[in-house]
């Protein structure tokens, strides 16, 4: 299991080995364990049975000594850690456990998890900021605590045994290693992926029988219970206070937790780069890491197309005008080298159908990062999320104006989406009034027979815009940046930050056909005006359409294939190649090929 995700750790290797029947322990070592550590037994000759089997791989970035070293093992007190992930506070949090008397061993920010623990048991992780998922094993009381970070920025898998008991990996590709594993579709969220366009958007994947561990969720329990029902729990929601302040008091707030958050985040004893897109957000970040590191330049990292139509590196030129190393701006062109090999590689990589093109653009840039010293670079993902920043936002907000039956209100807003947004104004028919396609539309391709009676699963529904697209979101970016060994940090999901956003009113936010309101006057006289102004949102996009019409044929065999097997009706076959030149429908068409490449690859059962 460990070896199929070298590519998250290519730095280290180290595994924890414990039988409750002789309640007799060990830690042996694999070929990228330090030399130094290599003082128990070859993992590779143990052929002993265990009731708790801990494996993990490093990715280097805050105490590089063998000291940082995992599992991480406090001694004295009985407690062994694997963690992925990084803990943003943990220097304060060190200073407080220090003064209560806890010894620490390294320079590590992931061992305040241990120091944590040892003082709040299962409470400790509202003392975490940070993205982490971990598993900590206390072998004195026979306890194991498993848990993910707030937003669930870092995965965490479970996939249930025979025996009872449980597999856990940072991905699913890891339970192939397991002689139980036999890959079967969940034909429930297959649907929701082709015809509504949803992912990780419930604690189910697209493997039957394989769960994610929610995020801000955890168990705690004793090991002799784990082959009882889990009991996973949640230890996190935003809480919910509304804002009373300013729009002016909430823009300064603003600012200063996202500097604090920054600041923060960019803690490491590695090289740091920046994820830059020339919109709005990453704008924003780069600004702070400037006022913070003054001195200091980065590596900044930027996808451009050469579709005029959305391509950003005019801004990406603006914002960078300035910078004293020009050699360290690297720009990539995803289109030029978009081919199916690459396709199925990413696909590997991400365990699941590919979402859209977009996917291999944020690949490309991360392929791109991995060829210069940087390991940990700074992203601006979730600000759109929590900041109303896609176009569907801008179309729901309007929708509940027209529902409400606020008239004013929206007359006023469909003027300004006309005269900010007039490529948006076109689809008020169609999303305000619900002409045409509707939701289900595609569901109309699909084999009824194959998929049986659909009922929308009523956790989807207790799921805001920002649950829904973040979710996936952050899957996409764990696995574009960590199949190249990078580290993405995500400042905005800050969770203070979070519950600001979260507590504001929209118009806060949205407001005259202006989106993002909040930042952009937050961010005002600190980045370039053509930036701070923008309108039109791009972000990492793709000219899918040079893809397509350089697989054709293997677009035509895909619809054919999925017939075959199925899933698409017979009668929608014509139909479907007839519109392969269509770009309304591309988005689907893509989610059909990529079903498709997904289902060869890891050979599941239909």
């Amino acid at each position: 299991m460990n070896e199929l995700i070298k590519h998250r750790g290519p730095d280290g290797e180290g595994y924890f080995i414990f039988d409750d029947a002789t309640r007799k322990h060990q830690f042996p070592f694999g070929p990228d364990t330090p030399e130094i550590l290599k003082n128990s037994v070859d993992i590779q000759s143990l052929t002993q049975s265990a009731s708790i089997a801990l494996g993990h791989r490093r990715l280097s970035i805050i105490d590089t000594s063998s000291a940082g070293h995992q599992p991480f093992y406090d001694k004295e007190n009985g407690y062994v850690l694997v963690v992925n992930g990084e803990i943003y506070n943990f220097l304060e949090l060190k200073e407080d456990y220090l003064k209560k008397g806890y010894a620490f061993k390294s320079q590590s920010d992931s061992e305040v998890i241990i120091a944590a623990y040892h003082f709040h048991k299962e409470k400790c992780l509202s003392f975490l900021s940070g993205m982490f998922s971990f598993i900590l094993f206390d072998i004195k009381n026979k306890k194991i605590l498993i848990a993910r970070d707030r937003f669930g920025i870092k995965p965490l898998y479970l996939f249930p045994l025979k025996n009872g008991g449980w597999a856990v990996a940072s991905e699913i590709k890891q339970f192939s290693a397991l002689n139980e594993w036999h890959p079967t579709i969940n034909k429930q969220r297959i649907y929701d992926f082709l015809v509504n366009g949803e992912q990780d958007h419930t604690n189910e994947t697209m493997f039957k029988n394989v769960f994610q561990m929610p995020p801000g969720s955890y168990l705690y329990m004793g090991i002799d219970d784990l082959k009882k029902k889990l009991d996973i729990k949640k230890y996190y929601s935003p809480r919910k206070k509304k804002f009373s302040g300013s729009f002016e008091e909430a823009s300064k707030k603003l600012y200063k937790l996202l500097n604090k958050s920054v600041k923060e985040h960019l803690y490491t004893d590695t090289k740091l780069g920046m994820g830059i897109s020339g919109g709005l957000d990453s704008s924003s970040l780069f600004s702070l890491v400037q006022t913070n590191r003054p001195n200091e330049d980065f590596f900044t990292f930027s996808s451009c197309s050469t579709d005029k139509k959305i391509d950003e590196e005019y801004f990406v030129n603006t914002l960078l005008k300035n910078k004293k190393e020009k050699e360290s701006i690297i720009k990539i062109y995803p289109e030029e080298n978009f081919n199916l090999n690459k396709f199925i590689q990413i696909t590997w990589h991400h365990d699941e159908p590919l979402f859209s093109s977009s996917i291999y653009a944020e690949w490309e840039v991360y392929q791109a990062v991995k060829k210069t010293p940087v390991k940990v670079t700074i992203e601006g993902h979730g600000a759109d999320e929590l900041l109303l920043g896609y176009y569907e936002d801008i179309l729901i907000n309007l929708k509940n104006l027209y529902n409400t039956k606020r008239w004013k209100d929206f007359f006023v807003e469909s003027f300004f989406l006309g005269l900010k947004h007039p490529y948006l104004f076109l689809y008020i028919p169609q999303k305000i009034f619900q002409q045409k396609q509707g939701k289900n539309f595609y569901k109309n391709f699909l084999n009824s027979s194959y998929f049986g009676a659909y009922t929308q699963n009523k956790n989807t529904k207790l799921l805001n815009m920002f649950q829904r697209s973040l979710f996936k979101q952050l899957h996409w970016a764990d696995r574009d940046s960590m199949a190249s060994s990078i580290e993405a940090r995500v400042p905005f999901l800050d969770h203070n930050i979070v519950e600001l956003l979260e507590n504001i009113p929209n118009i806060f936010k949205y407001k005259n056909g202006i989106t993002k309101r909040i930042l952009r006057n937050a961010f005002k006289g600190k980045m370039p005006e053509t930036i701070l102004n923008r309108r039109r949102k791009i972000g990492f996009s793709l000219n899918s359409t040079i893809f397509f019409k350089k697989n054709k044929e293997f677009f035509i065999d895909s619809i054919k294939f999925l017939v075959k097997k199925r899933i698409i009706s017979k009668q929608s076959e014509v139909n479907l190649i007839k519109n392969l030149n269509k770009e309304e429908h591309l988005n689907f068409l893509w989610r059909l090929v990529a079903l498709r490449v997904w289902l060869d690859i890891f050979k599941v059962k239909i």
